[in-house]
């Protein structure tokens, strides 16, 4: 070790490292962050407020007749999903999906877009293997990421080629025709007046709980182009002029 190093030098710059990439890694999108080792129970409840101080954001959960105050940070599992159209599929954005292996392609059918903000984190994507599951193809696979680019396939032209920010298997993913869109994201803008939520929760002593997870369903489709704040295309039909 050079002597301009010495131990103790050395060992703070591993902490303070250390800590850094922690705090990168726990400031990752709640929607699609994974919690593991962690013994929880489900519970129903609902969101009576959102409060807003600053920037700093909390949930207001009645649940089992009473109220308790949960802080929006990263490590809250929030995911508020609902169905979305084809316009939630584009560049830019964070898919998640189970893909089918056939012909050397990977296609999917059914998919969820997890709306990214400008300068916002995101786990790096992923295509492995899916693990075993009853009444589900052995050629399935888990598959994540950012999409970085999209066109129609130069020969079904019906099908979509997506290419994702990924590690892991490499083939080509494909789109299928009518396929379906799910929306999951955790920003608490998008909770509705006394919506009503599913809580995972950590057990503690006395009989009382944390509260690591809130899923809210919404009754209703979102719009992409009102999500995105779509401009319309131009209206290339000239007005009919008044004889």
């Amino acid at each position: 070790m050079p002597a301009c190093c010495p131990p103790t030098l050395m060992r703070n710059a591993v902490k303070s490292l250390t800590a850094a990439l922690v705090c990168s890694w726990i400031a990752l999108p709640a929607a699609i962050a994974q919690k593991q080792g962690q013994k929880t129970e489900t519970k129903q409840g609902t969101i009576v407020e959102i409060k807003q101080s600053g920037r700093r954001q909390a949930l207001v959960i009645e649940v089992d007749g009473k109220q308790q105050t949960v802080a929006v940070t990263p490590k809250l599992n929030l995911q508020i999903k609902a169905a979305g159209d084809a316009g939630f599929l584009r560049e830019g954005q964070y898919l998640s999906a189970t893909a089918v292996m056939s012909n050397d392609k990977l296609f999917i059918k059914e998919l969820t877009i997890s709306p990214v903000k400008k300068g916002q984190r995101v786990p790096p994507g992923k295509i492995v293997k899916a693990e075993a599951e009853a009444g589900q193809s052995k050629s399935s696979y888990d598959v994540s990421g950012l999409i970085t680019a999209m066109q129609p396939n130069a020969d079904y032209p019906e099908h979509r080629d997506v290419v994702l920010k990924a590690t892991g298997v490499r083939a080509p993913i494909m789109i299928e025709p009518e396929y379906s869109v799910t929306v999951s994201s955790s920003d608490p803008a998008l909770i509705p007046a006394d919506a009503e939520a599913e809580l995972e929760v950590a057990p503690l002593r006395g009989g009382r709980f944390k509260v690591v997870g809130v899923t809210i369903d919404l009754p209703e489709a979102l719009n992409s182009a009102e999500f995105f704040g779509d401009k319309p295309e131009p209206d290339s039909k000239q007005p009919i002029a008044s004889p």
